[in-house]
């Protein structure tokens, strides 16, 4: 379980992991969370309350049973072994073009962590949308969207999750889940990360 990529966003951990799943898991999650019950709620952003995301709540005991849980709990075990973790929020974010999108932290609290799963099963590239993440401001990193791909990164890291492109006909799903850790950590694995 090594992550494609890791980079120090303002001193904070971001490792993206591919292929943690198999196809025909991408396909099963990409097929359940269309059938979800979207509503519009609150926007992550506190400065855009006027514009509403869609989202789906999901049950955190419910989840526990997932490949998504399993696979970003089993990352945060492998890149944090001295830690326990918390399981404490899920949801589901549904977006598509013409959507808005703000800069945010998920938590101002150390030992606050995010796992983002892109639960797509097909994304061509020209659709865009990729995470973008911030350092002092500025836009440093952006993840691109993949299926099955999983981000885990420091909730206070600032970021925006990216809008689809004109000529994309699909909406975007990404599972968003949160983690407290029992103390703060630091990341054993010998990486060189990306530094911004």
């Amino acid at each position: 379980m090594t992550p494609q990529r890791f980079a120090k966003v303002d001193g904070l951990d971001l490792f993206v992991f591919d292929h943690l799943l198999d196809d025909a898991s991408v396909g099963k999650i990409d097929r359940q969370v269309r059938n979800l019950g979207f509503s519009s709620r609150n926007s992550s952003n506190k400065k855009s309350e006027m514009f509403r995301e869609w989202a789906a709540q999901l049950d955190v005991a419910d989840f526990r049973s997932h490949p998504v849980y399993i696979a970003a709990r089993d990352g945060l075990a492998f890149l944090y072994p001295e830690l326990e973790f918390e399981f404490w929020d899920v949801h589901c974010n549904n977006t598509i073009f013409g959507d808005w999108a703000f800069a945010h932290r998920d938590s101002n609290e150390r030992g606050a962590y995010s796992a983002l799963y892109y639960a797509n099963e097909h994304w061509d590239q020209s659709w865009f949308s990729e995470t973008v993440f911030y350092a002092a401001g500025e836009p440093v990193v952006a993840v691109s969207v993949r299926p099955g791909r999983l981000v885990l990164f420091d909730s206070r890291i600032e970021h925006r999750a990216g809008v689809p492109s004109m000529n994309c006909p699909a909406q975007r799903f990404t599972l968003s889940l949160r983690f407290n850790a029992s103390s703060v950590g630091r990341c054993t694995l010998d990486l060189t990360p990306e530094t911004f």
